[in-house]
């Protein structure tokens, strides 16, 4: 994860794609929230955006990468994405991904961690 961080840390801001990517991930990945679930910072460079988010359970992270990030019908567009758990606590957790841009590789391969 730490290296994902060091690849987006690193890149630029591609004005144009970065303030849209940003404003899109962030309607869409509000739609797909569960309940319990809250959508933190959003911020997106040349080739991914960063997403953090917040869940009650790891039954609620679970469901949010599912109607968020590999439904079929899901509202982002289609690109890799990594999903890693950064803080589990009793009160819940805190979650980091980082999504690419269409049109890039994308950030590794695809997974979910947790």
């Amino acid at each position: 994860m730490a290296q994902l961080e060091g690849e987006f840390q690193a890149e630029i801001v591609d004005p144009k794609w970065s303030r849209d990517a940003g404003v899109e991930a962030t309607r869409a990945l509000s739609h797909d929230l569960p309940a319990g679930s809250k959508l933190g910072t959003v911020e997106c460079r040349a080739n991914m955006c960063r997403v953090e988010t917040s869940h009650g359970t790891v039954q609620e992270y679970q469901a949010f990468v599912k109607s968020g990030l590999l439904s079929r019908t899901k509202k982002l567009w289609n690109a890799a994405f990594s999903s890693h758990v950064e803080d589990p606590s009793p009160s819940g957790i805190t979650a980091l991904t980082f999504i690419g841009r269409e049109t890039s590789p994308g950030p590794e391969a695809p997974s979910v961690r947790n």
